[in-house]
């Protein structure tokens, strides 16, 4: 089994800013994903409402361009760069100061529970136009 990312469905919109692909992994309980980020975004605002207001997903994953940073909710972050294989725990949010692509693999029931309200939060933002919000502070 092997996929392109164009031929992987979509999860989220791409409205120019960037967007998550994912397909299940046969009769795995884990989705292969691509995602990828064209500008600068802070995902932290995305989560409000899920509990402790952070994602509720385990991420396994290889940067295959750019960098991240993880905001954990004790507060510690690390930078997470080009060429890196991570592994990042539930209860954190992502802040991409420069476009950036990503492979992960991600446990199904999570990621779905993530993606319901991440589209949600998604369609708030295209609708109220309100991108500044989402963008890192510094």
């Amino acid at each position: 089994m092997h996929f392109q990312p164009d031929d992987i469905p979509s999860l989220t919109p791409d409205h120019g800013s960037g967007g998550m692909r994912s397909i299940r992994a046969g009769a795995t309980n884990m989705e292969i994903g691509y995602s990828w980020c064209r500008t600068p975004v802070d995902t932290g605002p995305f989560y409000k409402g899920l509990p402790d207001d952070t994602c509720p997903c385990d991420h396994y994953g290889y940067v295959k361009s750019g960098s991240f940073r993880v905001i954990y909710t004790d507060g510690s972050q690390e930078l997470i760069e080009d060429g890196s294989v991570y592994f990042i725990p539930k209860g954190h949010h992502f802040i991409y100061d420069e476009a950036c692509e990503l492979i992960e693999f991600n446990p199904h029931d999570q990621l779905q529970q993530l993606m319901q309200h991440f589209n949600v939060e998604l369609a708030k933002v295209a609708e109220e136009g309100d991108v500044d919000s989402y963008k890192p502070k510094r």
